[in-house]
């Protein structure tokens, strides 16, 4: 089974009016600059369990994700807002806040590969931040119990 490309170039062609240099040039920006700041902006939020910024974070996600065709960044960029507005439970902020941790690595890498170019550095800050939420959330990350009696079992 493959897996689904991070970048949809085809509407992001779209969103720049089909000008390919156009838009190597704004996936070379989303790299280098707006995905980094979103990111932190949201990490920020999750990590003093901030939901305005939490909000406002998902935000900035989806709106740069937009135009550069993160069609995966974008949905979880409208969740993390819509969670962080509603001031839902952390444990379904980190789910989508992890994916989203996942997805922009991938974004990152079709980037380099677009571009023909290093993984930039940034990637490792995403690392970073999934090692600091896994510390500040440790019961988030803990594997459910499984009572040895019922293990498999379809006897009721």
């Amino acid at each position: 089974m493959t897996e689904t490309p991070a970048l949809n170039r085809e509407e992001a062609l779209v969103a720049v009016g089909g000008d390919e240099n156009l838009l190597l040039e704004f996936w070379r920006m989303y790299d280098e600059d707006n995905l980094n700041s979103n990111a932190l902006r949201l990490h920020k939020g999750i990590m003093k369990t901030n939901f305005e910024e939490i909000r406002i974070g998902g935000y900035c996600l989806k709106s740069s994700a937009g135009y550069v065709g993160a069609k995966n960044i974008y949905a979880l960029g409208t969740e993390l807002q819509r969670k962080g507005e509603n001031k839902v439970s952390m444990d379904l902020i980190l789910k989508d806040y992890m994916e989203f941790l996942h997805e922009a690595r991938k974004v990152k890498k079709e980037i380099s590969q677009t571009l023909q170019r290093p993984v930039s550095l940034d990637i490792a800050d995403f690392d970073i931040f999934e090692k600091q939420v896994r510390t500040a959330f440790p019961e988030y990350f803990l594997e459910p119990k499984v009572s040895p009696v019922c293990q498999g079992c379809n006897i009721f």
